[in-house]
């Protein structure tokens, strides 16, 4: 073979495995932006009051599912939770697959038993030198979340999410009713918000953990 021939014959090689190499980056470029099928779920929370006024979850939690990819999420009102849901008053999984079935839903997250507060709560403390206590707004329930394709639960647990407000360190002193620890009227409203922020983003990860979704 001539030195021009062999020359040809390299790069033609050199050539072809580069076309079988973009042919191959293609494909699987192809199939990494395939999207996800699409995945429902249906949430039911239970509607609340508290000493700062109506528990507001719905909302939140819609926004931090919302980037999800394959997912959506669908707000279940609690007329129609009792309705069609559940047929006591009793949690029923059957019931509740039923209904995730009949709305083609492959999953349900019902938040119950909803409870909230301000408490004051006992931090660092010597005896005889300071103590320290914290006024801390707390957000507490049930979580059950159920896989309606497995017709299992997947989550069924007690939560209960804290955020701190006032802190107030006392020396020589061990005073919980102390008035520095007073959140007003003014200030309530703020701490809730963010409260209610910080339950949306326990409830989502906890969600997106329990069903192994990104």
């Amino acid at each position: 073979m001539s030195k021009g021939n062999h020359l040809f014959a390299i790069t033609h090689g050199v050539l072809k495995r580069l076309v079988i190499f973009a042919s191959l980056f293609a494909l699987l470029s192809v199939k990494s932006v395939v999207p996800r099928e699409s995945a429902l779920a249906l949430a039911h929370i239970d509607p609340a009051t508290s000493i700062f006024g109506t528990v507001n979850l719905e909302n939140k939690l819609l926004d931090r599912l919302s980037g999800v990819r394959g997912l959506r999420v669908v707000i279940v009102p609690d007329s129609q939770w009792k309705s069609e849901a559940i047929s006591t008053e009793f949690f029923d999984i059957d019931s509740v697959v039923s209904f995730g079935s009949m709305h083609g839903a492959r999953f349900v997250i019902d938040i119950s038993d909803i409870e909230s507060g301000i408490e004051v709560k006992k931090g660092l403390s010597i005896p005889l030198l300071f103590s320290r206590y914290s006024a801390v707004g707390k957000i507490c329930g049930f979580i059950r979340i159920v896989d309606v394709k497995k017709r299992r639960l997947v989550a069924n647990e007690d939560f209960c999410v804290e955020k701190k407000g006032k802190s107030n360190w006392q020396p020589l002193e061990d005073n919980p009713y102390t008035s520095d620890l007073h959140i007003s009227a003014a200030e309530k409203p703020r701490l809730y918000e963010d409260l209610e922020w910080k339950t949306a983003d326990w409830l989502s990860k906890t969600f997106l953990k329990r069903t192994s979704l990104r």
